[in-house]
């Protein structure tokens, strides 16, 4: 092979090669846009990123929390009806037990809770239990936080829960590293400064160790000797706890509980130090001053380190009874599944039937209880108005009143100014309304918010309840609630019993379940916001501007192209000007014009101005430039008018340049967002680009479900341009620029 003709090879593959990288490059965003689409939430703040999903996954590990059972779980998905409802508190149940999903929720899929020991023992030795406990406080001396907590102790499963989570909360248990050594590492800082201030200060004015003019030279030597041998004996303690105190703080970095091999070692560790009582003349009277900044202290840290081993093996010895079976499993319930047990549970409850037969039972499940809560809200609203006989605006108003009188219990004709804040007051005497008629409406709320909590507990229970496909016989029945809480309830047995027993969790999906997981952040990003709405305004903005701007663009550049008028080039000349003129300054004075015509929040306000554009006359223009002037004159000699040359004629010749600017205009139209969201108010009026906006908070972006709306919003630009592109790039070939 010749050298000129390796050398043309090798710009050949040199170009091919920055091509196939430029083109890797321009992919990248988008296909980086694409995958975030399928992530979960979670996954979003993995670093470093990746290019998969577990949403791909045919098994996954679910990080699960033990928490008290009265936890209410995820108050964000609340819904207004459980919302009411949790305002009156969970009651306590002995025999429930809750855990936490710590992770992105389990819509769907076979779900497995794998225990590595199930021990639990008859209900009456819980008192045993709490004794045991009560006798380790009376023996030894605790820190203050834990003695507090078991003289708190009741015997009863309530009260011993909360004691257990008051110790093991992965949030705030005493027992957390966080807590307890962190404490413990202070108060022992604490000792060594005492130490070190009072050998700076008080050990020189300590009265029975000062030397006195009246003293004799033996008395003098001994208080020498015990000075120098009180002063060893602090710097010897004082090295041993910065020995306790460097081992604290290497065990205080990690997260979570401490373990007992930690205890162990800290423990080990303090043993070693000798707390020396001093017996003589001279140094027995330090020994209070020691105990009480330095010895009770460690003492009590050391006390209370023990007693979670206590605890711990005591809890463990008292649970006779062991499990064999170590699974529990179940489906999570679909939609189908949920809005059958819903109508079945409904059907037997106390709701009143005139409300159960206003329930709209053929809408979506997870909608039902919003649309319920909604009219029955409206339908008091109405009983507001109509019986007070206020208006509309006054509405907010006198239901505040209302909801605060409807908290009162005993309040009458004759007392209820003393519920009443001179606001109210005036606000009555206003309005003239009788307060009788308040104390009614304030009865009916009563009533309602009855109705809501008995309404919230039917749905709540029946959409969660789920089918065990495995389970432990003790066990009762288990809800999975807002895909995010399980309750496990036991028969006969106090819940207490199962604190220390921590399942692992893992979900199987079946292919069409995977299928489902990998397109869920489209569904949800689609059900967030009206998109249905938000794609019609869209499509119709941006095919109206499109039409439209080519109509005039046509006509405009035809008269500059062939027709001859006085300062058609200076016309020209200014049009093009306009060109320089940022879009940004043009905003107010087109917001104030729009505002002037009452236009805002219209079709019109995203269309009519945005009809004319400089450049697409332009380009049509020189597109025109290049068709022969000889058509033109052949087409007068047979007759044609001007307007008919321009749509048969000149319109055909200069299809590529006509689709080129329409392509330009819809796409522009289609990402258009600042004059969208500046003259539109109402969800009823935006558009997509506007609508992306649903899924940045103040609380934060949720980056994947912002990237499937943006993936299927760029969709239809994307599959415009595909089917588009060779008028693109002839347009782009023919209509050069030519004077």
């Amino acid at each position: 092979m010749s050298w000129n003709k390796f050398a043309n090879t090798m710009g050949t593959l040199i170009v091919y090669l920055l091509v196939i990288g430029g083109a890797i490059v321009m992919a990248m965003p988008f296909a980086w846009m694409v995958v975030t689409s399928f992530k979960t939430g979670s996954e979003i703040a993995q670093w470093p990123p990746r290019w998969t999903s577990k949403n791909f996954k045919s098994e996954i590990s679910v990080n699960i929390k033990n928490v008290p059972s009265t936890t209410l779980g995820n108050q964000g998905s609340l819904s207004l009806a459980e919302f009411r409802a949790s305002q009156s508190g969970d009651i306590y149940n002995p025999y429930k037990k809750v855990f936490i999903v710590e992770d992105d929720p389990i819509k769907r899929g076979l779900v497995t809770l794998t225990f590595t020991k199930i021990n639990y023992a008859d209900n009456e030795n819980i008192n045993t239990l709490i004794k045991e406990i009560k006798e380790y406080n009376a023996k030894f001396p605790l820190i203050k936080e834990l003695s507090n907590k078991i003289n708190l102790l009741e015997e009863n499963p309530q009260s011993f829960e909360n004691f257990y989570f008051g110790l093991y909360s992965s949030s705030n248990g005493l027992f957390k590293k966080s807590q307890i050594l962190k404490s413990m590492d202070k108060e022992i800082k604490n000792s060594i400064n005492y130490i070190d201030k009072f050998l700076k200060i008080s050990l020189n004015r300590v009265p029975y160790l000062r030397v006195k003019d009246t003293d004799n030279s033996v008395i003098k030597n001994e208080k020498l000797r015990k000075k120098d041998e009180l002063k060893n004996y602090l710097l010897k303690l004082k090295n041993s706890l910065s020995d306790v105190s460097a081992l604290i703080e290497k065990y205080s970095k990690g997260t979570g509980i401490i373990s007992n091999d930690e205890i162990a070692h800290i423990i080990e560790k303090l043993n070693s130090i000798d707390f020396v009582s001093f017996t003589d003349m001279y140094l027995r009277n330090v020994n209070r001053l020691l105990e009480k900044n330095i010895y009770n202290s460690i003492i009590y840290n050391k006390n209370s380190l023990k007693f979670k081993a206590f605890f711990e093996n005591k809890f463990n010895d008292v649970q006779k009874y062991t499990s064999n079976d170590l699974t529990i499993q179940f489906k999570v319930p679909t939609k189908e599944i949920m809005k059958a047990n819903f109508l079945k549970k409904l059907e037997s409850s106390d709701i009143p039937d005139e409300l159960k037969n206003e329930i709209d039972k053929n809408i979506d499940i997870l909608k039902i209880k919003d649309n319920f809560v909604l009219n029955l809200e409206h339908d008091f609203n109405d009983q507001v108005l109509s019986i007070l006989n206020i208006n509309s605006e006054d509405l907010s108003r006198a239901l505040m009143i209302i909801r605060s009188l409807s908290k009162i219990n005993n309040v009458n004709v004759d007392n209820i100014n003393n519920y009443l804040n001179t606001f109210d007051l005036d606000f009555i005497n206003e309005k003239n309304i009788d307060k009788s008629k308040l104390l009614k409406l304030s009865s009916i709320r009563n009533d309602y918010n009855k109705i809501l909590e008995k309404f919230n507990k039917v749905y709540s229970d029946s959409i969660s309840i789920v089918n065990l496909t495995n389970a432990p016989s003790f066990i009762d029945k288990v809800y999975y609630r807002n895909y995010s809480t399980i309750e496990i309830y036991y028969k006969d047995l106090y819940a207490v019993w199962f604190l220390d027993d921590i399942p692992t969790m893992k979900a199987n999906f079946t292919p069409t379940e995977i299928f489902a997981n990998v397109f869920q952040n489209y569904v949800d990003a689609w059900n967030a916001a009206p998109f249905s709405k938000y794609y019609i305004n869209t499509l119709f903005m941006a095919t109206s501007t499109t039409i439209f701007e080519i109509i005039i663009a046509a006509m405009a550049a035809f008269a500059f192209a062939k027709l001859e008028f006085w300062g058609k080039n200076i016309l020209f000349t200014l049009f093009l000007a306009t060109m320089m003129v940022p879009g940004e300054v043009m905003l107010v004075p087109n917001f104030i014009t729009i505002s002037k015509f009452r236009w805002l929040d219209t079709y019109y306000a995203l269309i009519i101005p945005w009809i004319v554009s400089v450049f697409a006359i332009f380009l049509l223009r020189q597109q025109f430039l290049t068709i022969p002037n000889d058509l033109w004159d052949a087409a007068k000699i047979d007759g044609s008018s001007s307007w008919r040359f321009l749509w048969t004629v000149m319109v055909p010749l200069s299809k590529p340049a006509l689709i080129t600017g329409a392509l330009l205009k819809f796409v522009g139209s289609w990402n258009a967002f600042l004059w969208v969201l500046i003259v539109t108010k109402s969800p009823e009026m935006r558009t997509l680009a506007v609508g992306l906006q649903t899924f940045t908070t103040e609380s934060g972006t949720l980056y994947n479900l912002l990237m499937a709306a943006s993936t299927f919003s760029v969709i239809p630009i994307i599959i415009l341009f595909i089917f588009m592109q060779k008028y693109f790039v002839a347009g782009i070939a023919r209509s050069g620029l030519k004077g």
